[in-house]
């Protein structure tokens, strides 16, 4: 009897314990070609896979929080860290970077975000190309979709408008930034 409470226990600590991941609202990812690794992007979580063939770093995960896309940042605990506020990236209350529409700036980096509408190839869901530029040089790229934040009240996808177009764009250049922070300023070597 007592080793099946254990087992009990044990699986419930981990089913509660572990970072959530979901593909109830879709799933995109983004190939970062600089670094060899891939970027799958969760309603909660980003998912950054280890290089391919490459021994060394496990898997990382950015947990994620906020209700709409202009709420959305990254949290580690309960606490925030990455959050958006006032045209600029910051962490915990340092501004690390600026945003102005599609343009990211890090530092001395420079990067543009840029989507693409591919409404035909995808039916009533939308879905852009990403392109993620550093400068001039493409580094990553893929092909994203929002992931329901803040649509709830949103009509279905084919009845949407400029509105709701805006919206999940925005999101969805919200999670590229929250990346790219990682990858350039949090990263530690090696990973």
């Amino acid at each position: 009897m007592l080793k099946n409470s254990w087992f009990v226990l044990s699986v419930a600590l981990l089913a509660g314990g572990l970072p959530r991941i979901t593909h109830a609202c879709g799933v995109w990812s983004l190939k970062d070609e600089g670094l060899g690794r891939v970027v799958t992007f969760y309603v909660e979580n980003t998912l950054i896979s280890p290089p391919k063939g490459k021994r060394g770093p496990r898997a990382m995960i950015l947990r994620l929080a906020g209700s709409s896309a202009a709420t959305l940042h990254s949290v580690i605990g309960r606490r925030p860290d990455l959050q958006f506020k006032d045209g600029a990236l910051r962490r915990r209350g340092k501004a690390l970077g600026t945003i102005d529409g599609d343009k990211l700036t890090l530092g001395q980096q420079r990067y543009t975000i840029s989507l693409t509408d591919r409404l035909a190839e995808w039916g009533p869901m939308h879905r852009w190309e990403v392109k993620v530029l550093q400068g001039e040089r493409l580094i990553a790229g893929g092909k994203a979709m929002s992931l329901c934040i803040g649509t709830t009240n949103a009509p279905p996808p084919g009845e949407r408008g400029p509105k709701w177009l805006a919206v999940e764009q925005e999101e969805i250049r919200r999670r590229v930034v929250l990346y790219l922070a990682w990858r350039q300023l949090l990263r530690r070597p090696g990973q």
